[in-house]
């Protein structure tokens, strides 16, 4: 029986992780979170600007990592700022950063470079 629940635990986890994967799988969530992680807490008027793109798109995209947790907003004055809320993924990003830009220093193509041990 305890190896029934430990299935069952590992099917919930391998659930919420795809659901968080598919959320990261937008190339412009996953450089809104760049940002945010760069800058610890960033207003959309600068987001805007960094991405090059309508504030009503950047909005969207935030407004679903925001119904997910993984950030928060705080209001400072007429701006709205987000940050990371989630400190697991926080790391993860982190980790991310750092396995990208060893590619691309590398003059490779990152996904090769992840795929080399497999």
């Amino acid at each position: 029986m305890n190896s029934d629940r430990q299935s069952d635990d590992l099917k919930g986890v391998c659930k919420d992780a795809a659901k968080l994967f598919k959320i990261l799988s937008n190339p412009v969530r996953l450089e809104i979170l760049c940002h945010i992680l760069s800058s610890k807490e960033i207003c959309v008027k600068n987001l805007t600007e960094f991405l090059g793109r309508r504030q009503a798109n950047v909005s969207q995209h935030l407004a679903i990592l925001r119904n997910t947790g993984i950030i928060d907003f705080t209001r400072r004055e007429n701006y709205v700022c987000y940050f990371l809320k989630d400190k697991n993924l926080v790391k993860l990003l982190m980790e991310f950063k750092s396995t990208v830009g060893k590619g691309m220093m590398a003059g490779r193509n990152s996904a090769e470079k992840l795929a080399e041990g497999y």
